[in-house]
């Protein structure tokens, strides 16, 4: 089944089947996590940091959207084609 995607251009054409067979592909690389030591630890780090990671996912929007705003209102009446 892993090696199933890279087959199947030649076999069938359907895109619904390509893109199954490639899952299982990605899954099999998540696979690797429980032999390498590496993606122990980042799996653990990411774990540890999971809350200052959500904040900064649920602030970095907010900070976006006010920005571009704020660069709208500076720029907007200089190269209105622009905007």
């Amino acid at each position: 089944m892993a090696i199933a995607p890279f087959y199947m251009p030649l076999v069938a054409a359907d895109l619904r089947v390509s893109r199954v067979m490639r899952i299982f592909r990605i899954m099999r690389v998540l696979k690797f996590g429980r032999y390498s030591n590496a993606f122990r630890v980042l799996g653990n780090v990411l774990h540890r940091k999971r809350q200052g990671l959500a904040a900064t996912i649920t602030i970095l929007p907010g900070i976006l959207v006010i920005s571009a705003t704020l660069m709208y209102e500076v720029e907007g009446d200089a190269q209105p084609a622009y905007f």
